[in-house]
C-alpha cells in the first residue's frame, strides 16, 4: 500500500514526491525542523522517536504535522529492536569518539517482553501520525542459539 503523501511542492508535472529524515536537521527545534523541511517541498517526513522532545505526545506531534502540510513516511518507534543492546563504559565511549576500533561492549540486562513492550508502547505513541510504515530491527542474520 502507497502512503498518501500531501502536495507539498509536488503539483508542478514531472517533480516526483519526497521527504526528508527528521534526524537530518537534529540541530534545530522541531518546530524549525517542520518548517525547513515543508519549506523544501517534501510531502513527508520521517520521524523516529528518539529526535522528538520527550515531553511531546504523538498527538501533539501529529498536530503539528498538519499545520506544517506534511504526513509521516517511515517513522521509527524509541524502541527499535527486538534484539539485546550493547552498553559501553565511559572509557569505551571515549574511544569510540576518538575513533578507535576494537572497543567491546557490554550487554546490559535484557529482557524480551520489555523489547516488545517498548516496542507496542512506541507503535500506540506513533498511532496519531498515521505513518506509511513504521521501522523496527529483527535482529541479526545467521544462525540462531539456542533458546
Amino acid at each position: 500500500m502507497m502512503a498518501q503523501m500531501s502536495s507539498g511542492g509536488t503539483d508542478a508535472p514531472g517533480l516526483a514526491r519526497y521527504g526528508i529524515a527528521l534526524q537530518s536537521l537534529r540541530n534545530y527545534s522541531l518546530s524549525e525542523q517542520l518548517t525547513a523541511i515543508g519549506a523544501s517541498g517534501a510531502a513527508g517526513v520521517g520521524i523516529p522517536r528518539a529526535a522528538v522532545p520527550s515531553d511531546l505526545s504523538g498527538v501533539d506531534v501529529a498536530r503539528r504535522l498538519k499545520n506544517a502540510g506534511l504526513t509521516a513516511t517511515f517513522c521509527i518507534p524509541g524502541e527499535t529492536s527486538l534484539m539485546p543492546r550493547f552498553r559501553y563504559s565511559r572509557a569505551a565511549r571515549a574511544r569510540i569518539s576518538r575513533g578507535l576500533v576494537g572497543t567491546e561492549g557490554e550487554r546490559g540486562a535484557f529482557s524480551l517482553e520489555r523489547q516488545v513492550q517498548g516496542i507496542v508502547d512506541g507503535l500506540h505513541w506513533l498511532a496519531p501520525l498515521e505513518p506509511a510504515g513504521v521501522v523496527v530491527l529483527t535482529g541479526a542474520q545467521g544462525e540462531r542459539g539456542a533458546a
